[in-house]
């Protein structure tokens, strides 16, 4: 499995805008061939953070979604409400249990 998590922040006021420009493409994310999990979370206590988790079955199937128009249509929502440095740690693992 293939894991990445994204951490960038927002004016407190744009969080929400960010936030619905994710779930406006989440269906469509989450449709792609190789995606288990997609998600876009705030993070508590620190106004205008998020989080965006990610599952895929492989790397090739999130480099696929990278260079998908509905990942080029959220960083066009996206990268204008963004302040700050943006963090993408990727990680392969293996999944041991779901309970």
């Amino acid at each position: 499995m293939f894991i990445a998590i994204v951490d960038f922040q927002t004016r407190p006021e744009d969080q929400l805008t960010a936030l619905a420009a994710l779930a406006h493409e989440a269906e469509t994310v989450r449709s792609m061939k190789g995606c288990r999990r997609f998600r876009a979370l705030t993070v508590s206590g620190q106004p205008g953070s998020i989080c965006i988790q990610h599952e895929w079955d492989s790397a090739e199937d999130f480099a696929n979604y990278v260079a998908s128009p509905s990942f080029t249509e959220s960083g066009i929502a996206l990268r204008p409400l963004m302040v700050g440095a943006t963090e993408s740690r990727r990680f392969t693992a293996d999944l041991l249990e779901t309970v």
